[in-house]
């Protein structure tokens, strides 16, 4: 051993600075728990290695302060734990060649110091590693702060002479000194009381190297113990299995000393009297975009495991609510707690051409609130994760339920008062808290209404509300959101057309409730497909608009290009219930969703060059000179191909007075082609500046302008073309320039998600504009996260982190931020969301300069649900799937299962499964008959293979199965409720060979009971010309059942469909299915009976089951008579119910339609075929079935069962 290292070895440290956040993957939990510590308490651990020696501390501090952020600064000045070290046996007065000092401050400074000269001296070093978390907000002493956390990790390289190999009785003179900002101290070695002490190493403790096991030898001795075969981990993160106990000890931190630090400020708001904004003109057109709206139903859930309430889909006793259908069945996924539904929507409406959904929810006072509200929440995750994956969607406004804004049973809120009026407003606070400003839509209003951008607010009557004829209470709207959301943007009321025209602060009527013009300072008009609400809540009520095969919509769409309406509304993009649905349906596919594309384009493409801007985030105020990127989502709404190569590109004006003062000096082409419809992004750099001498800009001068941005192309003269001169519209936004312009930040976006589980950390990327007078250094600035209760002032946790990068004023920057979601005590924050009522949680984001605790103005504010647990999955159907199983059959299939959850899948923790639907989406079985359990470890993010034998059903029938995950065998991921898509892995095929036999009516078929749209006097079922409308009635053309290829193939019979097919759910019935008769123009799908004797195939049977119905105006006795092999006869009579009576809650249906069809058009009518039910003796083998002698009696289908 060195003689200089017989009694002392000398130590140095790393750094890597987290910005005060654990390291991502090493989460609170292990933190040492809360229980443990007491304000003021600093626990110390040390250990060693051949190459490094570790020290680690926890120090209790309820008010973090520091603003010493950066290497060689002076962190003593900090809240701060510095380490001294004495190599050798000599323990000298004052500090020499061999005594060295690490110092770190709370806020991530350090300095490394030697001696030299009886004094400690700064000494550059890049071997040490270092890591500081906080749990707390640095320089915010209002709120409640609990502790910060230093590790750190010496080279003995950097402090012992060459050769040197540590090793167990090794000793070095030690201390450990915890100042606070301030300059109060308290140090390990109690002689050290003052500054002067602490460079005197004469009155330090000693540090012993000892084995891992070791424990400390007493005497004031503190003990290193040798580490594992992990080293400590340097990321700020205090680890049980890192740091043996044998190292560890405690002492006192100092009392604070008031430091001259301001406590935290967020801007009070101001009042709604305070508030001041310029009316919406009346009378007077508004002159905002052109939009293609539809409204988008969000309440949908059809899976009754879910905590979120079971609706929309079924009654208590099993009855379809849906008058149309979803052409992949109402299932569980057919949800809009699901984000993959929100995905798949969203993307093909904007693919169509609609530029806004109309996201329709009550008020946070209705009963089943919290249902809406876990619907935004999973809408706004579909929306970040599309934007990640580049997939462009319409914007969202919020289409408020009036009727739904309180209990049932309750009084109407009453706009003449102050109670009735902040009810209505709580409703529309709630969606703007929940979503997100990047996906909220919003026009431009002109200067004379306040050159604001405005969020369109639709209010769907006025029969929901008392005392909306008139006042200002649309006005007072108006003032409390700008009280909330600041005065840089503005709501635009849109009402009902009941609503009074007299009413201020509403800028548009929009007859929702039945269609056609609409009235106001935005000209608007619905269009609607059709309507029938046969199977909607509460029955029919309005009335029944056909389809009329395409010419209704037709028609609608022509008087609205006629009436040049600025907004066209489609009632809904998917309203099943009222059948105004676009999207897919089994009834009508895609037909409705492909017109409106094509409506789409001549609404858009009136003239040849035409752009719609879609949304910008250019800043009101700016400096003389200042430039600012500003990105311009826009869509070509002309006929004309729009290519940058062509000369395309986008530019901007200045105007003063009305006046062009200044152009734009550089015009930035388009990088990509945009075809007619399609959406582009365009950043341009918006400088308030105007071209002088040669290249030179000249600042503006102070005053109020318009920034106009327009679109322009090289004319045959080789020179600009400004879209905004032949007849389109530019985008003009006001700036105020000024020398004093407040510097603030703009946030565009994060990629928070919403649905998290409480305690982890989750990787969160935050896009900010600094907009200041100076770039902010990278040291210079850091980005505070707080998260809030629901209603609460004080934040539950608040954490900071260097912002990493200069801020250049103008530009936008990526920051990336570990969210932790723990308490500022370590511990995980109580789960709170929004199926437990009142649950979820806000989250705000702002900026500070590090050297101050009054955050830049400026705030983004988010909600976000915390549960218990984030067990995901994304499950991949098999690439191939049979088209048929037998039944009972095993078959193996191949499913592709990806961890998209927070947490590690031990080795056989998960298993694969699945489960059975029939077509309509009804659950036929849940329990999987085999699962298969995953045999490895699966990391978050990544995938496996596995194999699943799957078996199928007994029964016949088409069905889809839905693969699944299951932890521990009793909890299956897709019923949890954090859900990021693609949990249920879905396959539709059909079953044969089973215990069902379809008898063939095909040569007894005498009567047509079915007519298309297209030829509705095709039938005649009654003996009157009317018909079921053979869209809503089996087999499909279109959905589930007729996607697959081999039921269209010749001789392949159509697949059977199960009893109360989006009829009901009778739990007997639907252990039946039937096969239908075709659907063709001019065929006979149906037998009248007549005494006719149908041959079944010999057998053995349980029962003999009809689809029938009785077409003479009332219930019809049906004698049936069963013959056996033995001869013997059996007579059993059953009733054929009329077709037109009302179906109850009793019967048995088949197969149900909402409308009948004649010669002259469909009637709202309930049509139903009811399921009969006749027993077959089953030690008998029957042979033939003879049917009644009543013509209006009709057969359908029949089915034997075994």
């Amino acid at each position: 051993m060195h003689p200089l290292l017989r009694a002392g070895r000398s130590l140095l440290f790393c750094l890597a600075v987290f910005g005060g956040v654990a390291a991502p993957g090493r989460g609170a939990a292990a933190q040492p728990a809360a229980a443990e510590s007491r304000p003021g308490q600093v626990t110390g651990r040390a250990a060693w290695d051949e190459n490094f020696v570790y020290f680690a501390f926890q120090v209790e501090d309820p008010s973090l302060a520091g603003t010493n952020t950066t290497p060689l600064s002076r962190p003593q000045e900090d809240d701060s734990v510095a380490v001294y070290l004495q190599v050798g046996e000599a323990r000298p007065g004052a500090p020499n060649a061999n005594t060295h000092a690490m110092i770190v401050s709370a806020a991530g400074g350090f300095v490394f110091l030697t001696g030299k000269d009886g004094a400690l001296n700064p000494r550059t070093l890049f071997s040490i590693k270092y890591a500081v978390t906080l749990q707390g907000t640095l320089n915010r002493d209002g709120d409640r702060d609990q502790r910060y956390t230093v590790e750190m990790a010496i080279p003995w390289a950097a402090i012992t002479p060459e050769g040197f190999k540590p090793e167990a009785g090794t000793t070095l003179g030690y201390n450990v000194v915890v100042r606070s900002r301030g300059g109060a101290l308290t140090s390990l070695a109690e002689g050290v009381a003052t500054e002067a002490d602490v460079a005197n190493p004469s009155k330090w403790t000693r540090l012993a190297l000892g084995a891992l096991a070791a424990v400390a030898p007493g005497g004031g001795v503190r003990l290193a113990t040798r580490a594992g075969e992990r080293p400590p981990l340097i990321n700020g993160v205090l680890s049980a299995d890192e740091w043996a106990e044998g190292g560890r000890y405690a002492f006192v931190s100092p009392e604070r000393v008031p430091a001259n630090i301001a406590p935290p400020s967020v801007p009070t708001p101001p009042t709604t009297a305070q508030v001041k904004l310029p009316p919406l003109p009346v009378g007077q057109p508004l002159g905002v975009e052109r939009l293609l709206m539809a409204r988008y139903v969000l309440g949908f859930q059809a899976d009754p495991r879910r905590p979120t309430p079971f609706r929309g889909v079924r009654t208590r006793e099993g009855r379809f609510l849906l008058t149309d259908q979803p052409a992949n069945g109402a299932g569980p996924w057919f949800s809009a707690d699901r984000p993959e539904w929100h995905a798949r929507q969203l993307a093909e409406m904007r693919r169509v051409g609609i530029d806004v959904a109309l996201t329709e929810v009550g008020g946070p006072d209705a009963d089943v609130s919290f249902a809406d509200e876990k619907a935004l929440l999973v809408l706004v995750s579909a929306l970040r994760q599309l934007a990640v994956e580049g997939v462009p969607t319409p914007q969202v406004a919020l289409y408020l339920d009036t009727r739904g804004l309180v209990p049932a049973g309750a009084a109407k809120p009453d706009l003449g008062g102050d109670a009735g009026r902040g009810l209505l407003y709580r409703a529309v606070r709630r969606w703007f808290q929940i979503v997100p400003p990047e996906f909220r839509a919003r026009v431009q209003l002109p200067a004379r209404a306040g050159g604001l951008p405005a969020y369109p607010v639709f209010l769907s009557a006025a029969s929901g509300l008392d005392g909306a004829g008139g006042g200002d209470w649309g006005e007072d709207l108006r003032r409390r959101f700008a009280a909330d959301f600041g005065s840089d943007a503005t709501i635009l009321p849109v009402g009902g057309s009941d609503f009074s025209p007299g009413t201020a602060g509403i800028g548009a009527y929009v007859p929702l409730s039945k269609g056609g013009k609409g009235g106001g300072a935005v000209a608007t008009f619905v269009v609607r497909p059709g309507y029938d609400d046969g199977a909607a809540p509460g029955g029919r009520q309005g009335t029944l608009t056909p389809r009329r095969n395409g010419a209704t919509y037709a028609e609608s769409w022509e008087a609205a290009l006629a009436a040049k309406a600025t907004w066209i509304i489609v009632d809904s993009w998917n309203d099943f219930q009222h059948g105004t649905e676009l999207a897919a349906s089994r009834q009508y596919g895609t037909r409705y969703a492909d017109q409106t594309r094509i409506f789409a384009l001549q609404f858009n493409g009136l003239q040849n060059r035409d752009i719609k801007w879609l949304a910008q985030n250019a800043p009101r105020r700016m400096r003389p000179g200042q430039v600012a990127s500003v990105e311009v989502l826009l869509q070509n709404a002309g006929a004309a191909t729009l290519r940058g190569a062509d000369g395309t590109a986008l530019s901007y004006r200045w105007l003063r007075g009305g006046k062009v003062v200044a152009e734009g000096p550089v015009r930035v082409p388009l990088a990509s082609t945009l075809y007619p419809t399609q959406v582009g992004r365009v950043i341009v750099g918006l400088a308030a500046a105007r071209p002088g001498e040669g290249a030179q800009l000249v600042p503006l001068e102070p005053g109020e302008y318009v920034a106009r941005i327009d679109m322009t192309q090289i004319g045959e003269d080789k020179k600009p073309v400004w879209f905004g001169e032949n007849g389109d519209t530019p985008l003009e936004i006001p700036v105020t320039i000024a020398a004093d312009a407040p510097e603030d930040v703009s946030f565009q976006a994060t990629t928070t998600l919403p649905l998290m589980q409480t305690g982890e950390t989750y990787p969160v990327s935050v896009r900010l504009r600094w907009m200041g007078e100076e770039t902010l250094s990278a040291e210079g600035a850091r980005l505070t996260y707080q998260i809030f209760g629901r209603d609460a002032a004080e934040p539950l946790t608040s954490e900071s982190v260097p912002i990493g990068q200069p801020l250049t004023p103008g530009q936008w920057v990526t920051v990336r931020v570990p969210l932790r979601l723990v308490d500022v005590g370590g511990s995980a924050l109580a789960a709170s969301f929004p199926e437990a009522q009142g649950g979820g949680l806000r989250l705000r984001w702002l900026l500070t300069r590090t050297q101050s605790t009054d955050p830049i103005n400026g705030i983004y504010a988010e909600r976000i649900a915390l549960y218990p647990e984030d067990y995901e999955a994304r499950v991949l159907p098999p690439a191939k799937v049979p088209e048929s199983l037998d039944a009972g059959a095993l078959v193996p299939m191949e499913i592709t299962v990806v961890n998209r959850g927070t947490q590690k899948w031990s080795k056989d923790e998960m298993q694969v499964g699945y489960h059975w639907y029939f077509p309509d989406g009804v659950e036929a079985q849940w329990r999987s008959g085999v699962v298969t359990r995953i045999d490895r470890e699966v990391e978050p993010g990544k995938s496996v293979k596995v194999s699943v034998p799957v078996r199928a059903p007994e029964r016949d029938g088409a069905y889809v199965v839905a693969f699944d995950v299951t932890r521990g065998g009793d909890t299956w991921l897709s019923t949890l409720p954090v859900s990021r898509g693609g949990d249920l892995g879905l396959a539709y095929l059909r079953v044969t060979g089973g215990r069902l036999e379809f008898v063939d009516l095909e040569k007894l078929y005498d009567t047509d009971a079915v007519a298309s749209e297209n030829k509705p006097g095709d039938g005649n079922l009654d003996g009157k010309g009317a018909t079921l409308p053979g869209e809503s009635f089996p087999p499909d053309q279109f959905g589930v059942t007729a996607s697959a290829g081999a039921f269209k193939r010749k001789n392949v019979p159509p697949p059977a469909y199960p009893s109360g097919y989006y009829a009901d759910v009778s739990p007997t019935a639907r252990l039946i299915s039937f096969r239908y008769g075709p659907q063709t123009d001019g065929a006979n799908n149906v037998v009248a009976c007549k005494g006719q004797v149908v041959t079944v195939p010999r057998g053995r049977y349980t029962g003999l089951h009809l689809a029938v119905a009785a077409t003479g105006g009332g219930d019809k006795p049906m004698p049936v008579v069963l013959r056996y092999k033995d001869n013997t006869t059996e007579t059993v009579t059953r009733v054929a119910a009329d077709w037109n009576r009302a179906p109850t809650n009793k019967e048995a249906l088949a197969v149900v339609a909402h409308r009948k069809r004649t010669r002259d058009g469909d009637v709202g009518a309930a049509c139903a075929v009811r399921h009969v039910i006749i027993p077959v003796s089953v030690g008998k083998e029957l042979v033939s079935v003879t049917l009644p002698q009543d013509p209006v009696v009709k057969v359908f289908a029949v089915t034997l069962e075994r």
